[in-house]
């Protein structure tokens, strides 16, 4: 499939088929099927790569959540300061942050949102998902224009005890296209997807995943990135924004899928693609521009 390219104008036909060979071996090296897109938020031009396919989102769907938790909160609907307790002896998830846990926590429900994207923690993104509702999330998502962005919580409905399931069909969980996910992280920058205020709690707590071997890796020190990672049976994923020091600011989302459904979540070669794979449509773009 070749580029997919948007109000970006070049002169060298071969430019987007450079892209594609380039992406191509980054993921063939890799062993991954990789779904790319890259999008500059200030003019939407754009850059991608099987960007319209769907893709198993995993926890890169903690986006969509946060972002209506906190038009929620902008709201005043719910209190950001609310504490929330749990026990010593409530059930604890598989993952970072509160799971890894031994004694009773009280937190606050902002800080709840914190620890869903900082570490991931799938304790809070439970209780989260419980306050706002899959069905408020995806009602807005459609409201915005991105209705091929699917959040469900879990991430997968059904028991995914057969591991090929989720790494055969996304659209059976929680589910986007790239393209839907670079829209979404550009209106949120924009200010677009709620409330000023909203949005900019939202670019803050994106800022504090702590995760730098994904697309942080990607781009040299003075590029800000904040985005949210995403890992289920096969499945790795980044979607975030990279800011320029000298100006530029743009959307990724990066989407990798094992060629072979996996023995085990650990898949190195698959974690180190998704920078290089960000940067090389990122900079695609840039020489465009001029940047």
């Amino acid at each position: 499939m070749p580029a997919i390219l948007a109000g970006v104008t070049t002169t060298d036909a071969s430019s987007a088929e450079d892209l594609r060979v380039e992406l191509d071996q980054l993921f063939d090296a890799a062993g991954v099927d990789g779904f790319v897109h890259a999008r500059d938020i200030d003019s939407d031009a754009s850059a991608g790569h099987h960007a319209e396919e769907p893709v198993l989102l995993a926890s890169t769907r903690k986006i969509a959540l946060l972002l209506e938790l906190e038009r929620g909160l902008a709201a005043g609907e719910w209190d950001p300061m609310e504490r929330l307790r749990l026990s010593a002896s409530s059930p604890k998830l598989v993952g970072f942050g509160i799971p890894q846990l031994q004694d009773e926590v009280e937190i606050s429900l902002r800080d709840l949102a914190v620890l869903m994207i900082s570490v991931s923690d799938n304790q809070a993104t439970g209780l989260i998902a419980a306050r706002v509702g899959a069905d408020r999330v995806n009602a807005t998502l459609r409201e915005l224009g991105f209705g091929d962005f699917v959040f469900r919580h879990p991430t997968y409905q059904s028991a995914a005890h057969d591991t090929a399931e989720p790494f055969a069909r996304p659209e059976l969980g929680a589910h986007a296209t790239a393209i839907a996910s670079t829209g979404l992280l550009a209106a949120i920058w924009r200010g677009e997807a709620g409330t000023p205020a909203a949005c900019a709690e939202v670019r803050r707590v994106l800022a504090t995943q702590v995760w730098p071997h994904r697309l942080r890796a990607g781009f040299r020190d003075e590029v800000r990135v904040a985005g949210k990672t995403g890992s289920f049976m096969g499945w790795k994923n980044e979607a975030g924004v990279a800011e320029f020091p000298e100006g530029g600011r743009y959307a990724i989302a990066v989407f990798t899928r094992l060629r072979q459904p996996p023995e085990e979540m650990r898949a190195t070669a698959q974690d180190l693609v998704i920078g290089p794979a960000a940067a090389a449509a990122v900079a695609w773009l840039r020489e465009r521009q001029g940047a």
